[in-house]
């Protein structure tokens, strides 16, 4: 009985989402090591960010939080941008972009 309990704790914890603990971000991510100078996100560590990833240059406040990432463009305040955090490693990051309603599959560039 105490080793199923144990068990079904431990899927439970391998199968919980991205913590926002175990991400850093700060750098630039883009999709590709040839897009990192053209097509980019940008997190610093003082909480600013700066995306190339649309055809508008976005520039603002970043903040991270359980698993997601909330952007808030100086432009647009009171419309926040949601990045949900769907796989992380130190070199890959796969959220969920609720601008385009579809993933996005970055690298860390170097």
């Amino acid at each position: 009985m105490r080793a199923a309990a144990f068990l079904f704790l431990a899927a439970a914890l391998f199968a919980a989402p991205v913590s926002a603990q175990s991400v850093d971000l700060a750098g630039r991510w883009a999709s590709s090591q040839g897009q990192c100078d053209l097509e980019f996100i940008a997190f610093e560590r003082d909480g600013s960010f700066r995306s190339q990833l649309e055809e508008e240059p976005r520039e603002g406040t970043w903040k991270l939080a359980r698993d997601r990432v909330t952007l808030i463009a100086n432009d647009e305040p009171d419309r926040p941008w949601m990045l949900h955090i769907l796989d992380y490693t130190a070199n890959r990051l796969v959220v969920l972009d609720e601008a385009i309603e579809s993933d996005r599959r970055l690298q860390r560039c170097r």
